[in-house]
């Protein structure tokens, strides 16, 4: 039988179900043997409600990828009601 190195996997569902959770006790786990890389996206709430979205990387980097009505009030892509601001993803 042969060995297959598994070097990156996507993990989707619904929103609350514990998919960030989910891959944070993975790495944490998984850190103990391996280097690790790459990175996970991070709901961010104001008051109850979605805000927007942050990339964190597994070194700890954050970034932020989405926010609605950013105060800079450039003209971005937008993913629904957020605008994508890419150049904190680079």
């Amino acid at each position: 039988m042969e060995s297959r190195k598994i070097t990156a996997f996507i993990i989707t569902g619904p929103p609350g179900v514990g998919k960030t959770t989910l891959v944070r006790k993975i790495c944490s786990k998984l850190s103990e043997y391996c280097k690790l890389a790459g990175f996970y996206t991070e709901e961010v709430r104001a008051s109850g409600q979605r805000i927007g979205f942050d990339v964190v990387s597994l070194n700890g980097t954050r970034g932020i990828l989405a926010r609605e009505k950013p105060a800079d009030n450039i003209r971005r892509p937008k993913y629904t009601k957020l605008d994508c601001l890419f150049c904190m993803f680079e």
